[in-house]
């Protein structure tokens, strides 16, 4: 998997600085994982959300699921009850960590939520089910460690048809779903783009101040650092072959209003040298 083969490359890299370091368990390392739920009970025949936490140590990060110059992202693995299914992990978007290189990684920092769709089979009501999870993940600061955990949640199943309920860790999802990519308008009011030659221009009307994550399975930038970050309202971002150019754009407007996080997926130039928005879903 991704992190498994970037450990392979940079690990010994990363030895001439620091040695990395292998947790025990997250818990005693700069991170705690574990598995929180929107809801205090799962529904039969429904889908239930809950959150997967990494507590991060103060100056320390971890990385998204996109592309970055130096980390990978967690991997994790889910033991579900026979019946269960687990759809796929949505990450919120990151934010840019610039560091000496200059390299450019895209992570979270102090606390980190992916969102876990989890199916319920309709004749499951009345039971207590136990989910598990285990993950490891590279946490970096001048330095990087590996470390992994284990977590799960228990959790009762309810009737079809019933309202279980928030936890008190719900905020946490709802928080977490404010920074999930969605479509931005078609008629490009909120984020235009254009093919020129090889550079694919980004503006936006709402807020001077925006970024461009990239996907792991968009184009690559030429220089990732310095062109996917701008003051003005307006991205020149050069690729370095033909291809998609796919991830999410964030608007930052009038202060005090939040952030917009929308997703992007721009056909290879020459296909289709001037349009709009289109929708790439941050759930891979």
């Amino acid at each position: 998997m991704a992190l498994t083969r970037l450990l392979r490359s940079v690990l010994p890299a990363l030895a001439l600085a620091a040695t990395p370091a292998l947790a025990a368990g997250g818990e005693e390392g700069k991170v705690k994982f574990s598995l929180v739920s929107e809801r205090s009970a799962l529904v039969a025949g429904e889908t239930g959300w809950l959150g997967v936490r990494f507590e991060i140590e103060k100056d320390w990060h971890i990385y998204w699921n996109g592309q970055s110059d130096a980390g990978g992202a967690p991997e994790i693995t889910f033991e579900l009850p026979a019946g269960f299914t687990a759809g796929d992990l949505v990450w919120p978007a990151p934010r840019r960590h610039l560091s000496d290189g200059p390299l450019l990684d895209h992570v979270y920092e102090k606390r980190a939520v992916l969102l876990l769709p989890v199916k319920v089979p309709a004749d499951a009501a009345g039971k207590a089910v136990t989910i598990k999870a285990s993950a490891t993940w590279m946490v970096c600061k001048s330095a990087c460690l590996v470390e992994s955990g284990e977590a799960s949640i228990s959790l009762p199943v309810a009737g079809a048809g019933s309202t279980p309920k928030p936890t008190p860790e719900a905020p946490l999802l709802a928080a977490a779903r404010e920074r999930v990519p969605t479509p931005a308008p078609a008629d490009g009011s909120v984020v235009r783009w254009e093919w020129k030659g090889q550079t694919l221009v980004v503006t936006s009307a709402k807020g001077k101040k925006i970024a461009f994550y990239p996907y792991e399975n968009s184009a690559k930038l030429t220089d990732m650092a310095k062109d996917a970050a701008s003051d003005t309202g307006r991205l020149e971002l050069r690729i370095k072959d033909p291809g998609p150019v796919r991830g999410i754009v964030e608007i930052e407007g009038s202060e005090g209003v939040r952030p917009m996080v929308h997703s992007l997926d721009v056909p290879p130039p020459g296909q289709n040298p001037r349009g709009g928005e289109a929708s790439n879903p941050n759930s891979r």
